[in-house]
């Protein structure tokens, strides 16, 4: 599960925190603050998606791991 977190983490949050920081960068906020915001964005809750691959019984596959991975490593940023 580490070297899921910390492979597959970093990536996404930052492809994450781009896309969001180009969504809001119309909205005239100084780079700072559009990244800021998008990073803010980015960040996800752990319990909700690890308590919706639990209901659909996907926690225990290997695309569940990986997804609850990603939300580990947005838990530590």
């Amino acid at each position: 599960m580490r070297k899921l977190i910390f492979s597959l983490g970093p990536p996404q949050l930052l492809l994450c925190t781009a896309l969001l920081s180009l969504l809001v960068w119309p909205f005239g906020l100084g780079l700072a603050a559009t990244l800021a915001l998008g990073f803010a964005l980015a960040l996800s809750s752990t319990a909700v998606g690890r308590q919706m691959l639990s209901s659909s019984g996907r926690i225990g596959t290997q695309p569940g791991r990986t997804a609850l991975a990603s939300c580990l490593f947005h838990d530590g940023a």
